[in-house]
């Protein structure tokens, strides 16, 4: 074949520069909320990325409008729907994991808690619209829970209403959040009675959106930066250690009871398990141990909230002798009942939320 003939032959080959490019088939597995691996196909790569959102639509049952896909551990950008899925890494043979991003399960719940042998009952609100990804690629996210008492053998208590900040983890495998919160301040309102229930949400809403602008400044700190920050709050004298008398008021909040002796003993075996002596003392990061170490499970004090009550204590000026000797001790629950570590379960209809705050266990059922 002649040189001018080969041209021709490849001329003819190869498309004009203007002519649309062939559709190459794509099919792509996806990981579904309930865990199951689906593989969509009937796509090319050259289709859009709402193409693909509707086609897992029909699949999983997802709505469009509340899926993200991960790929490869990062989060496919949503940014423009209609970007090519090749120019977004998703060709053939991908494999993608789906997480819901909008959560269809607002309403309003029903919970029983039994804190230190107290019944007390509360309806607590969750609104799908507060949902908020910290970190896509992590499932971190943010969202908020608005609660009331309806009834507690503490009369006090009955009425109020709390907005809780929760920051969690989202588990696609199973439809769940893994959360903890933030306390953020109780607001008296008018007495509530199992029946009838709240008449609406729209309370509810506007006592969350106070709680939020009234968000204090400590709000967000790491339990080490708040240890530390509690730490400082405490050392009277400001010499960077807190002692045996300064240490005595935590641990009677924390429900310690006990004589003298009793304590002084306590104290040393403190030291010894926080790497500190006696007439030493403990820094903010000993203090963080001792915390842990204490009678309830470790890892569940509520640090953000000692640190509101020692700056309310503050407030009211108690002497730095009166603290240091143990004798204006912490509420204790202030620290116990005030931040919950919840799982919320939305596999099942969202018909169960499981809550854990601090020795309290509770089931929340959603009313009709």
């Amino acid at each position: 074949m002649s040189e001018e003939a080969a041209e021709d032959g490849a001329a003819a080959a190869d498309p004009p520069p203007d002519s649309p490019k062939a559709c190459g088939p794509l099919e792509v597995s996806v990981r579904t909320l309930a865990g199951a691996t689906v593989d969509v196909s009937g796509l090319c790569d050259s289709d859009s990325l709402v193409a693909l959102l509707d086609r897992i639509a029909a699949v999983a049952g997802v709505p469009r409008g509340e899926q993200r896909l991960l790929l490869g551990g990062e989060a496919v950008p949503t940014a423009d729907l209609h970007a090519p899925l090749s120019s977004l890494g998703i060709r053939q043979g991908a494999e993608c994991a789906l997480v819901r991003v909008g959560v269809p399960h607002s309403g309003r719940y029903v919970g029983l808690s039994n804190y230190e042998e107290q019944a007390v009952s509360y309806e607590v609100w969750f609104d799908g619209s507060t949902w908020r990804w910290l970190d896509v690629g992590r499932g971190l996210l943010e969202f908020e829970l608005v609660y009331r008492v309806l009834e507690s053998s503490n009369g006090d208590a009955v009425g109020c209403v709390g907005a809780e900040v929760l920051e969690g983890v989202y588990d696609w495998d199973d439809d769940s959040i893994q959360a903890s919160g933030v306390f953020l301040r109780a607001v008296p309102q008018e007495v509530a009675t199992l029946s009838p229930p709240l008449p609406s949400s729209e309370p509810m809403q506007s006592a969350a959106a106070a709680e939020r602008a009234a968000r204090p400044w400590w709000v967000g700190l790491s339990r080490e930066e708040l240890c530390a920050e509690v730490h400082h709050r405490m050392d009277a004298d400001r010499d960077g250690r807190l002692l045996s008398g300064e240490l005595r008021s935590l641990a009677e909040s924390l429900g310690w009871e006990g004589g003298d002796e009793e304590w002084e003993e306590l104290y040393q075996v403190a030291c010894n398990v926080c790497g500190s002596r006696p007439e030493v003392g403990f820094d903010a990061a000993q203090l963080h141990t001792f915390i842990d170490q204490s009678t309830v499970p470790a890892g569940t004090i509520d640090l953000a909230t000692v640190l509101a009550t020692v700056l309310e204590e503050q407030d009211r000026g108690p002497s730095d002798a009166a603290w240091g000797k143990g004798q204006r001790p912490l509420p204790l629950h202030r620290f116990l009942s005030r931040t919950p570590s919840v799982k919320l379960s939305f596999a099942s209809g969202g018909q169960q939320v499981q809550c854990r705050d601090d020795l309290t266990f509770y089931v929340l059922e959603r009313l009709p």
